[in-house]
């Protein structure tokens, strides 16, 4: 069992321990089938209430961020890759980090041919009660479908979302479980 951590379009973050089906997270979310959980916790971002079940089952067509935690793949399937700053945006949320394509392709071009978009060396923002929050993550898997807008930036835009990145207080650290 992995640790799990997702974020839905709305305001929720959901918390809890899943079997890891393929080599890597996104090989959990690519088939569409719903994902059985474990020890959940669910976290309303706005309110900062917390709810617990034992388990239960989420859809991943519903999510819009999920963190990649667990082994990152086969590594002898992996290939080189050229980077791309961008920023997303996906319901209340902004994403800025690094999109990878094989060389030489354009790693924006190569979006639309998958459904979870993966960034890494991540930032996260969203508004929380009275304050803008950000967190970083080594790698988030975004959903295409939801996503609302995709832009490349430049390298010192990306910096300046990574150095004010940190650990938010709506998510304490012993919650994330990452």
């Amino acid at each position: 069992m992995i640790d799990f951590l997702a974020f839905d379009e709305g305001t929720s973050a959901i918390r809890g321990r899943v079997d890891l089906a393929g080599d890597r997270m996104a090989d959990l979310l690519a088939p569409g089938e719903l994902i059985p959980l474990f020890d959940v916790v669910l976290h309303d971002l706005r309110s900062r209430s917390v709810q617990t079940a034992d388990a239960t089952s989420v859809d991943p067509t519903r999510l819009a961020i999920v963190v990649a935690t667990g082994p990152r793949g086969h590594f002898g399937r992996r290939i080189e890759t050229a980077s791309r700053p961008v920023s997303l945006t996906i319901g209340r949320f902004m994403v800025h980090g690094f999109l990878h394509a094989p060389y030489p392709a354009d790693p924006i071009g190569q979006v639309f041919d998958r459904t979870w978009i993966p960034l890494t060396d991540a930032v996260l923002e969203y508004q929380g009660p009275g304050r803008m929050c950000r967190e970083r993550f080594d790698t988030l898997l975004v959903n295409r479908g939801a996503a609302k807008s995709l832009a490349a930036i430049a390298e010192a835009a990306y910096e300046v979302h990574w150095l004010a990145g940190g650990r938010s207080d709506l998510l304490p650290a012993d919650a994330l479980g990452v």
